[in-house]
This record gives C-alpha cells, structure tokens and sequence, in this order.
C-alpha cells in the first residue's frame, strides 16, 4: 500500500505479522509481546521535481513484527477487559502499522533546495523512522498496558 502527502512526498510502508507460541517472551513478560522483528527497506534517489522547484526521494519501509505467546492467546487479557490477549497484541500491532502509515506527517523526504540538502536526509532517514518507531512503542506501551 503506498502512502503520500498532498505534497506528493511517499513513504510506503509494508507491514508484515508473524505470531508465534514461545516459552519465554522476548519483553520477558508472561502472556503477551509484540515487538519490531525486522525494519528495512529501500531509499530512491533524490530527484529535482520541476513542479515544485526542490528536491525529493521516495522511500519504502519494510517492518516485520513478532508477535509472540508465552501463554494461550485466547486466554482473557489482563490489560484490555472484555478481550483476549491475542486481541490486546492485536492492538499493539495496530498502533505500530499507524505509526508505519503515518510517517509522511512526521519525516521529510522533500522539498529540499539542493541535490545535498536531499542527500544529507537520506543519510539520516532510518535513524528518524528508528526513533520514531520507538516512540510509537512507547506510547503503545503506555496507552495499553497496565503498568
């Protein structure tokens, strides 16, 4: 699914889920984590948009995340009444695929002035989507769960 601005800036973000039963979980939490299995992807190269008169690139996110269980899923949850701890982890994933979606709003990829100024972003570009997934886990984290 690709995701743009009305600049026309895009990221796309792909999102992939994987659920397991382990014994330990890697949050060493009974029950339930999920957390980022893998982030990568591509960067394209900066372009000169004759419309816009500044430099741009496009970027494609790939974020795999790893859903596991130490316990049965279908088990109540302790953090959202009324649902399962497969539904509560499913909540957890929704937040981190929102954050995926909705990084065009938080990371430039254009309008820059000159060709070095787009490739100075770039070369900072996974750092950004690093801190901003990791902001998006902690709210997940606060905004979820009992602590």
């Amino acid at each position: 699914m690709r995701y743009s601005d009305a600049l026309g800036l895009a990221i796309t973000c792909r999102t992939q889920v994987r659920e397991v039963r382990v014994s330990k979980t890697r949050c060493s939490i009974q029950g339930g984590c999920t957390s980022i299995d893998s982030l990568d992807g591509s960067l394209y190269r900066c372009e000169y948009d004759k419309c816009d008169k500044a430099w741009k690139f496009d970027a494609l996110i790939k974020l795999s995340l790893l859903v596991e269980y130490s316990v049965d899923p279908s088990l109540p949850s302790s953090s959202t009444p009324g649902a399962t701890l497969r539904q509560h982890e499913m909540l957890h994933v929704s937040d981190f695929t929102a954050a995926c979606k909705s990084m065009n709003s938080r990371i430039k990829t254009g309008g820059f002035a000159s060709a070095s100024a787009c490739q100075a972003a770039q070369a900072d570009f996974w750092n950004k989507v690093r801190n901003d997934l990791a902001a998006a886990r902690a709210r997940s984290h606060k905004n979820r769960d009992r602590h």
